[in-house]
């Protein structure tokens, strides 16, 4: 957590009243960097509990979930670890079901399922984004895993870290867990809610984006054996890296066009085709299509003039 006074005394309480899947559960809470007295709220009221759950909380000077996941992976000792945020909301039986999946030994990993307002920004893709991740566990594995509420074989992970310069630790670790063999899966009856985030700033859906391509583009190399899998991969790879850069050069191209052939010919054809383009971009599918595109197209253009955004300074209004 990092500055979550808000939000860490409610997350523990839900953790706590949780159905069990095991008598073995242990509570690990990482404060990243946090200037609001996270930790220390944690600490008093995990005192306060009658519980005999062993829990432990630990402050990192150096901010980033990703640093914070490296350093909970060697210190855990069980070797499931469910992850969750502190700002989602989740159903009391949600630790069974992710527990439940592990009994079968190709399993690695295990996402939940967020499920957020058309209305909202990034809602359409989201939706769309849940069909292709569910559609790519059933193949085999998804590259991309839910953050907010996740389990993970540690065996599976091994002696691999994520690299902690980037964020994406969900699908770092996702894409680490299949180059070892193993499934990572989307469980569609596994949901959360993401509480204090109504409407999500382009900022935000950016840096996710971000860190997403960055993620990909880092296991690109990898040995991928399974042949389930290569053509899930590449099509993530297309999707978030190429598709964004030709989808906009046709855009160009097309526009450029249609003016300088009525220019040219003193045609008016060209004005219609701007004019379809701009009737065709009335839909809705078409805009979500088109903003998520351009979000994806500014993820890689800061990249590229070095505005890394790993980092994310927690904001409830925003």
């Amino acid at each position: 957590m990092k500055n979550e006074g808000k939000n860490v005394v409610r997350k523990i309480n839900e953790v706590l009243s949780m159905d069990r899947p095991t008598s073995d559960l242990r509570l690990l809470i990482v404060d990243s960097g946090s200037n609001d007295g996270t930790a220390d709220l944690a600490k008093q009221h995990l005192e306060k509990i009658d519980d005999e759950i062993s829990w432990r909380v630990i402050s990192l000077s150096r901010s980033g979930k990703s640093v914070a996941v490296n350093h909970a992976l060697e210190i855990i000792e069980t070797d499931i670890m469910i992850m969750m945020d502190a700002d989602a909301f989740s159903p009391s039986d949600s630790l069974v079901k992710l527990y439940n999946h592990f009994s079968d030994k190709q399993i690695g990993a295990v996402c939940g399922k967020f499920s957020p307002p058309s209305s909202i920004l990034g809602g359409e893709y989201r939706k769309r984004f849940n069909t292709i991740r569910t559609g790519e566990s059933v193949i085999w594995a998804t590259p991309i895993l839910e953050g907010s509420i996740c389990a993970f074989r540690i065996s599976s992970i091994g002696d691999n870290r994520i690299n902690d310069e980037i964020n994406a630790d969900d699908s770092q670790l996702s894409m680490i867990i299949i180059s070892n063999g193993f499934r990572t899966i989307m469980d569609p009856e596994i949901r959360f809610n993401e509480g204090g985030v109504s409407q999500p700033t382009r900022k935000r859906l950016v840096r996710r984006g971000q860190g997403l391509i960055r993620a990909i583009n880092q296991h690109k190399g990898n040995d991928f054996s399974t042949k389930e899998f290569k053509p899930i991969f590449y099509h993530s790879y297309y999707f978030y890296t190429i598709m964004p850069l030709l989808v906009s050069f046709s855009i160009i191209l097309f526009i450029s066009s249609s003016i300088s052939y009525s220019i040219n010919y003193e045609s008016d054809v060209g004005n219609y085709s701007i004019l379809t383009l701009a009737l065709f971009s009335l839909s809705r599918t078409c805009r979500d299509f088109v903003v998520g595109i351009s979000i994806l197209l500014e993820s890689q253009i800061r990249l590229i003039f070095g505005q890394k955004l790993q980092n994310w300074d927690t904001d409830r209004k925003s």
